[in-house]
């Protein structure tokens, strides 16, 4: 009686419970459609849950569509998996399924997609990683959900769409998005596989949006134009990899909003999307398996050291006052200040001093009292930069190789002002060569890269040294791995020989 489900059979005799819970709820109020008997009742679709005419279609199609699915398939995945999405997509019409697959890959080739993947993100958005997560607030959990799927979270209502455009625009973050799809998404995949006990493969994931600050502008504009364009590619070629999308803390106006837009929508993926306000803790923490897998943030005791961290200031200056900072480097580093004023009316500069450490240590005290001192060499000329139709500005300074220590101070002056200035920064050190190679090397790793794409990628963009110590270390660690395994083999033959004398 406790069920939260059905209970049935399918083509094969095998009982089967559906319910909300499960990985392949059942559609209310389902129809045929082309390929299936019954769309719901003989099978979901899945590989494991195949009716006898599904089964006969997933067959047929893996070797019809092969040179396809070989090529847009994830690395982890086998062809029947890939296939039984693309097939799930079109509700195993085998036809339309086969033009999805023929599309993505002709797609895939056109984008060369796989080219993002060895790319710095810096360079893909054309601006720092943390300036991103500032304006666009979103993470990879270190769990999996109660289904063994990876966990993606996002501040969706803290996005800060002008800012955001400002920084790196929208050609950045499809940039950008498209090495998340051949990096972190079939990384993430693959070792949620490796996690499973039971042989399945898992190639779909779980949102987890939290709306608390949205408002209906921000569907707007720029913004439409993206999450069309993203929703568009993987929709077309990544098909059937949204497990579960839960949005928390929703205003009233979107759950209005949502009740009308869930009616243009196909019911499967109505029934993968649950719309909750501010009482949200049960499904969250039932979804995630435990409070355990729920950030403290969120209500759960899951810490996640740096969650949506950032090192974004915000500095009111007000009419008739400066606002400094000092940016202290050592030799061989550099330094980077990149700003976004609202109103943009305020006069902005940067200089250079150098000098004994007690001299620089004073600098950095107090900056403002030495940023127009004599001896200071002007790197970024005092300049107003006057009101503009988007009410934004952005300025980069960089001054690179420092070769003495050094330190810089930015200074925003608004004395000319008749209202205060709302400024939003990022101030620090670029690093050096060699910092620049590690990172990089680190992010490779992170990504997945194999050591000879990586090693290729480093000396490719002049980090010969870092290379050779990726591939020293690669042959290292398969040198040791052979030796443990040729240990291993010795034992197992004294041991058989042993058991043989015996």
């Amino acid at each position: 009686p406790n069920l939260a489900g059905t209970l049935h059979k399918n083509a094969r005799g095998r009982i089967l419970l559906h319910s909300p819970a499960t990985e392949a709820s059942p559609m209310a109020a389902a129809k045929p459609v082309a390929g299936t008997t019954n769309w719901t009742r003989d099978g979901t679709g899945f590989t494991w849950d195949l009716s006898k005419e599904q089964s006969e279609i997933l067959d047929k199609f893996i070797v019809d569509a092969k040179d396809h699915l070989e090529r847009i398939k994830f690395p982890h995945e086998p062809l029947r998996e890939a296939g039984a999405r693309f097939l799930r997509a079109r509700k195993y019409d085998a036809a339309a399924a086969m033009a999805m697959a023929e599309a993505s890959h002709k797609w895939r080739d056109e984008a060369k997609l796989e080219d993002h993947a060895t790319v710095p993100t810096e360079e893909l958005l054309g601006c720092p990683v943390d300036e991103l997560n500032a304006f666009y607030p979103n993470v990879y959990l270190p769990v999996l959900d109660s289904h063994f799927r990876p966990v993606y979270m996002e501040r969706t209502g803290r996005i800060d769409v002008p800012a955001l455009m400002c920084s790196t625009g929208q050609e950045g973050l499809l940039a950008w998005h498209k090495k998340q799809l051949v990096t972190t998404t079939p990384l993430k995949l693959a070792n949620a596989t490796k996690a499973r006990t039971d042989g399945r493969v898992v190639n779909s994931s779980t949102t987890i949006m939290d709306m608390e600050g949205f408002t209906m502008g921000m569907l707007m504009g720029a913004t439409k134009e993206y999450l069309g364009k993203i929703t568009s590619m993987d929709s077309d070629n990544f098909p059937e990899t949204l497990g579960t999308t839960l949005l928390i803390n929703t205003p009233t106006i979107f759950s209005v909003a949502w009740g009308i837009i869930k009616g243009f929508i196909d019911p499967r993926t109505q029934a993968k999307v649950k719309v909750l306000g501010t009482n949200y803790h049960e499904a969250l923490t039932e979804l995630m398996g435990g409070p355990d897998k729920v950030p403290v943030e969120y209500g759960g005791t899951l810490v996640v050291p740096g969650i949506f961290a950032s090192t974004l200031n915000t500095k009111a200056v007000h009419a008739g006052k400066k606002h400094s900072v000092a940016i202290r480097c050592s030799a061989g580093q550099g330094m980077r200040v990149r700003w976004i004023s609202d109103p943009a009316d305020i006069e902005f500069t940067v200089v250079a001093i150098t000098g004994g450490a007690d001299k620089l240590s004073a600098v950095v005290l107090d900056p403002a009292k030495h940023a127009e001192e004599s001896g200071a060499t002007v790197v970024y000329p005092k300049q107003a930069h006057p009101n503009s139709k988007t009410v934004t500005v952005q300025c980069r300074v960089e001054a690179a190789d420092v070769k003495e220590e050094t330190v810089f101070v930015a200074t925003w002056d608004n004395s000319a002002g008749w209202n205060q200035r709302i400024v939003r920064f990022f101030a620090g050190t670029l690093p050096t060569e060699a910092e620049a190679a590690d990172a990089y090397a680190q992010e490779l790793e992170e990504h997945g890269i194999p050591t000879e794409q990586a090693v290729k990628a480093l000396r490719e963009r002049g980090y010969a040294a870092k290379a050779s110590e990726v591939e020293a270390a690669a042959a290292g660690a398969s040198a040791e791995s052979s030796s443990a395994d040729s240990g291993a083999g010795a034992a197992a033959a004294a041991s058989a020989a042993a058991t043989a004398a015996e």
